[in-house]
């Protein structure tokens, strides 16, 4: 897929629409025509490069599903639905890649994605490299088994503010943060600004990936 340029927009609808009319649309596509593979050529070996590449499609679809939530349920409404839809959504965009995905963060929302070790290694090595004013940038390690996993840090746009920002301000609105409240009572994701790390993307790929696929790569393992 060619990559998309930037786009800066204003209002949760404009965000909306522009999604709605690449990345899922695109979606919506695969499952009528019932593709459920991703097509293994496109991947190269290498699982920076792959890696990458999954996770520019992959967020981007998941804009799409967030946009056409906003813009079908308002603001609160999406709260609810992104509560029993976005895991499925997210296996149904694993399934197509082959792929095992996640959402993580130090401070999470559902506590189906709290981080585990190796997580909490990679967000905070992401962390350390925000505070020291540099670009928090991806991480890949490979495993003993053969699998390889690549994170890829998730940063705080507009669109986010209304769930995940600073309370006090006014990002978040009453009644937004009662329903967040009441669904997720362990919530801890809030009060981020904008720019701000927010999480990461995991991409696990399968010990058979290397065999269908490309050569080994270099890995970077954070310190």
């Amino acid at each position: 897929m060619l990559r998309k340029k930037s786009i800066a927009v204003v209002g949760i609808l404009a965000l909306a629409i522009a999604c709605m009319q690449n990345e899922q649309d695109k979606i919506i596509r695969v499952q009528e025509e019932e593709q459920t593979s991703f097509d293994v050529s496109k991947f190269t070996g290498n699982i920076n490069r792959d890696g990458r590449m999954i996770v520019e499609e992959v967020s981007e679809a998941f804009a799409g599903f967030l946009g056409k939530s906003i813009a079908e349920h308002g603001v609160l409404g999406s709260i609810g639905f992104c509560n029993e839809n976005a895991f499925p959504f997210m296996d149904s965009l694993a399934h197509y890649y082959g792929v095992n995905l996640k959402r993580t963060a130090l401070r999470y929302r559902n506590p189906d994605n709290k981080p585990d070790t190796l997580d909490r290694i990679m967000l905070e090595n992401m962390e350390k490299e925000a505070a020291q004013g540099a670009e928090p940038g991806p991480k890949s390690i490979k495993f003993s088994s053969g699998e390889s996993v690549y994170y890829s840090p998730i940063i705080m746009k507009p669109l986010c503010l209304q769930c995940h920002g600073i309370k006090m301000r006014g990002d978040i609105q009453d009644e937004v943060w009662a329903k967040i409240r009441e669904l997720y009572p362990e919530d801890v994701a809030y009060d981020f600004n904008l720019n701000e790390l927010r999480g990461a993307w995991g991409v696990l790929f399968p010990n058979e990936y290397r065999a269908r696929r490309g050569k080994p790569d270099p890995i970077a393992i954070p310190k």
